[in-house]
């Protein structure tokens, strides 16, 4: 047997020394005990030396910062302090034998005017009763009494949890934890590092390696530990020395992205923190490497699209004195934007709305005469004064009156259906606040004298207009370069034709100007047709399926009228009502005739800038 081995070992070593190129043998090895043969298959992988093939690489070689820490009782030097937005809390459990429990429970308890803060907590307290739990879990087995009894040493169990609060800002929570663990017996603790990061645009829960990184190739996840490799190197090590043999292979396996016992990432302005966990990256008596992964030496493996692409969108936007020798300005590669393929045009409105207060101010009013108690004897129908016909008589006497009543004291409640939601942008919350009011000025002005017909009272109902606007929300943050109000109607003239309308304006925030985008991009109706049936099939974080398109119908320019768009999306807004519009979208499975629009956002990349527009290159 030991012949054997060592025939493999020469020949090994013969085939590494002569080999230039990367190779890759695999050899059947017999070995033979107690008249037993096992056969085994091995791979052996003989790289190319590293002096030539690192140059090749498409690599940064500017100095990293490094190792920040070794040590959780150091502070982390690249965070600020955030404790106006924190108290530290504690959680003291109560069981069975928990007075022979060491227990140290502290977390940060956020401060109600931190956004999400309620929901943050509740998963706080749910991942601290989990580690409880767990530490209780040996009570199944033994206990001080049978320890004592037994005389089997000393009973210690303890549970020590600590944290960083990396980064709270109006976008983000980012919370690095430590689990700290000991049992009776054992060599030494464990200290297991637990992250939690949050977007705060609508409480989601943010998992980096899904929703922040791009990991769809091998490539892209040998970039991420390729820097990893040289945080930990720097400053001693150099780029080339510290790749090692071969730069194309990471060191890392795919546990640095899915286990918490090799690691975790927390976000932050500057990058994406990683805390090695114990052994993740040195020896246990090493301690535990926490490094910092500029977002510049990220940017080409990150995701491109969505609420989390929008986030990162924000975060490329610092101030300049935000960065640093090591964390530098970059530039984000992807859509500024939330939003990518179909949304339900309520659902839209209501998810994606900024809060009242914010930008703007609401109001609601009725236009017309107020609701009321009127005499038939002085009902107005069709014309400017009152009307008491033999019509009107006759609905009077319907409704149980005499005819003498309906003459002289006979009444009907009358309900003014015509709702107004009007809003008003408030002064310095934003750039070009003027022009946006008197645009919602011009609107109201239009509704106001389509309403008046309907707001004068009728024993019957005549038909009614209604008027809301929405501003929706098309970044986790405030307004970027544009901003779009989306007047919503509702037209019944009191017969069966009844319908709503929507009409998008977008402002430029820089000139303080409507815009149209198709004085900006080519967008012809026949172009437009083939995205919107390209992207209503696309998954996003509505439905990560995509949808399936039923039937369709467009008219020449119903995709290109109602337009509103960012600097890298466009938004287009189509109904699925075969009976209201010549022009229709029906998708499988969706309730036929509901008259319920829809959105679809498309790239704008997918569009040819105008030759001569400010856009042109």
């Amino acid at each position: 047997m030991k012949k054997n081995i060592s025939l493999l070992l020469i020949l090994f070593l013969l085939v590494s020394c002569t080999s230039v190129e990367n190779d890759i043998e695999t050899t059947n090895t017999s070995i033979s005990s107690l008249g037993n043969t096992t056969t085994s298959t091995t791979t052996t992988i003989f790289v190319q030396p590293s002096e030539a093939r690192a140059k090749e690489i498409d690599i940064d070689r500017s100095a990293r910062r490094g190792v920040i820490r070794k040590s959780t009782n150091r502070y982390i030097s690249t965070i600020y302090k955030y404790d106006s937005f924190y108290s530290n809390a504690t959680v003291n459990p109560v069981h069975e034998w928990s007075e022979d429990y060491d227990y140290r429970i502290n977390y940060p308890k956020l401060d109600s005017s931190v956004a999400c803060s309620e929901i943050i907590e509740k998963e706080i307290l749910r991942v601290i009763d989990i580690q409880v739990e767990d530490k209780k879990s040996v009570l199944e087995y033994t206990n001080p009494q049978i320890f004592e009894e037994e005389d089997v040493g000393f009973w210690t169990e303890i549970l020590h949890i600590t944290y960083d609060v990396i980064e709270i800002t109006e976008e983000i929570v980012s919370i690095l934890f430590y689990f700290y663990t000991y049992s009776s017996g054992a060599a030494h603790g464990y200290t297991e590092p637990y992250s939690l990061n949050y977007l705060l645009y609508d409480c989601s829960k943010i998992d980096i390696p899904t929703d922040i990184l791009d990991l769809s190739t091998k490539e892209n996840s040998v970039r991420v530990t390729q820097e990893m490799s040289l945080q930990l190197c720097a400053p001693e090590v150099s780029v080339d020395d510290c790749l090692g043999s071969d730069p194309f292979i990471t060191l890392e396996d795919d546990e640095v992205f899915t286990s918490s016992f090799r690691g975790v990432f927390n976000i932050s302005s500057l990058g994406l923190y990683y805390q090695y966990a114990p052994y993740g990256a040195s020896s246990y008596a090493e301690g535990m490497e926490l490094i910092l992964l500029p977002w510049n030496q990220l940017q080409d493996v990150l995701i491109r699209t969505g609420k989390y692409a929008s986030l990162l969108f924000t975060l490329s936007k610092l101030d300049s004195y935000y960065y640093t020798e090591f964390e530098k300005e970059w530039e984000y590669k992807g859509l500024s934007t939330l939003h990518y393929g179909l949304y339900d045009y309520y659902d839209f409105i209501e998810d994606n709305n900024y809060e009242e207060g914010r930008y703007f101010n609401s109001y609601t009013q009725t236009v017309g005469i107020e609701s009321g108690e009127y005499l038939y004897k002085e009902a107005w129908w069709d014309a400017p004064e009152y009307v008491y016909d033999e019509l009107v008589q006759q609905w009077c006497l319907d409704d149980g009156f005499s005819q003498e009543e309906c003459d002289n004291t006979a009444t009907y409640q009358w309900e003014n259906p015509n709702i107004f939601e009007g809003i008003e942008f408030r002064e310095y919350s934003l750039r070009c606040v003027d022009e946006l009011n008197q645009k919602i000025s011009e609107i109201n002005n239009s509704y106001f004298e389509r309403a008046d017909y309907y707001g004068n009272p009728s024993p019957r109902y005549r038909g009614e207009q209604r008027l809301n606007y929405y501003v929706p929300q098309l970044f986790v943050d405030g307004p970027q370069d544009y901003l779009t109000i989306l007047e919503w109607g509702y037209d019944d003239g009191g017969g069966t034709l009844r319908y709503p309308y929507t009409n998008p304006y977008t402002m430029n925030l820089e000139t303080c100007e409507l815009e149209d985008v198709k004085d900006k991009y080519v967008i012809t109706a026949e172009k437009m047709e083939k995205l919107v049936l390209e992207y209503v099939q696309v998954g996003n974080e509505i439905n990560p399926e995509g949808n399936v398109v039923d039937d369709y119908l467009f008219t020449k320019n119903y995709l290109i009228d109602d337009l509103f768009f960012t600097k890298d999306t466009l938004y287009t807004i189509l109904w699925d009502c075969r009976i209201c519009t010549d022009s229709y979208l029906i998708l499988k499975d969706a309730p036929e005739n509901r008259a319920n629009p829809y959105i679809v956002a498309i790239p704008l990349y997918e569009f040819k800038k105008i030759e001569g527009s400010d856009l042109e290159d």
